[in-house]
This record gives C-alpha cells, sequence and structure tokens, in this order.
C-alpha cells in the first residue's frame, strides 16, 4: 500500500504569510474602521429621517448603498494590489470614488 501521509509545515507557512502582511493589516484595518464609521454616520442620519419623510430616507439608504459598496470596491482593491506583491498606501482605498468607478460598473 501507498503512504499517502502530506506534511505541512504549518509554522513556516504562518511565518511567510505574517511577513507578507507586515504593514498591511494597518491599511485594512483602517479602511474597515472607516468604512464601520460611514455606515453608523449614515444609520444615524437615517434614523432622524425615517419618521419625517419616506421618499427622503429611501434616497438616503440608496446613497448609503452607493458610498458603502465603493468603499468595499476600495478595500477589494487593496487586497488584489497586495496579491499582485504590489505597494499599497491609504489613498489607493478611495480610487473607487474617483469618478465613482463603482457606479459605472
Amino acid at each position: 500500500m501507498i503512504d499517502k501521509t502530506v506534511v505541512l509545515p504549518i509554522k513556516d507557512i504562518l511565518s511567510t504569510a505574517f511577513e507578507k502582511t507586515k504593514g498591511y493589516k494597518q491599511i485594512i484595518l483602517a479602511a474597515v474602521g472607516l468604512m464601520l464609521v460611514v455606515a453608523i454616520a449614515f444609520n444615524q442620519f437615517y434614523k432622524m429621517i425615517a419618521n419625517v419623510s419616506i421618499p427622503l430616507s429611501f434616497l438616503l439608504n440608496i446613497l448609503a448603498s452607493i458610498v458603502t459598496l465603493a468603499l468595499q470596491v476600495g478595500i477589494l482593491y487593496l487586497c488584489i494590489l497586495r496579491a499582485r506583491n504590489q505597494l499599497t498606501s491609504y489613498t489607493q482605498f478611495f480610487r473607487a470614488l474617483n469618478g465613482m468607478i463603482a457606479v459605472k460598473i
């Protein structure tokens, strides 16, 4: 019978993964934090407007969806750049908001 044992060097894999993402975690955490702050702000504004005007609250909901989609596209763009071993910066997170690429897609 053939021995089909596979040995994975977990320690080496984890150390390589940590070195590859060194310094990158700050950018992602900042982007996620900013997206959370924007979502909370839209939610608070929505609570104030919901009882006053239903059409206005509907438009605010659409605007919030578009903005958060653009920010999510920015995070995805940062992850794609990192997967390609390219340098990333905080300003690239807002690239999706330039010309509203998310809306054009």
